[in-house]
């Protein structure tokens, strides 16, 4: 995947964080949403603008991608 620079995306957003159980999603059509660990291994994805998860606590890395599979941004996600 190529990294598309993207300059402070207002209209790319996940909150709450820290989260507990789940997170809301501001993005535009088109793009996933993937939630990964620090070691890069992927839990899961979606294309919704909701995400629940069951995982341990710790912190987590949240990546949006367009359809060609491009990184468009990355944010650190705490899960309590």
């Amino acid at each position: 995947a190529n990294v598309v620079e993207v300059r402070q995306s207002p209209d790319l957003r996940v909150y709450p964080n820290p989260a507990t159980s789940h997170v809301i999603i501001e993005k535009p059509e088109g793009i996933r949403v993937y939630l990964y660990t620090l070691k890069g291994e992927i839990i899961s994805g979606t294309d919704r603008n909701f995400m629940d998860f069951n995982v341990m606590r710790g912190t987590y890395m949240v990546v949006f991608k367009n359809r060609r599979n491009d990184i468009l941004k990355t944010e650190k996600l705490i899960i309590r």
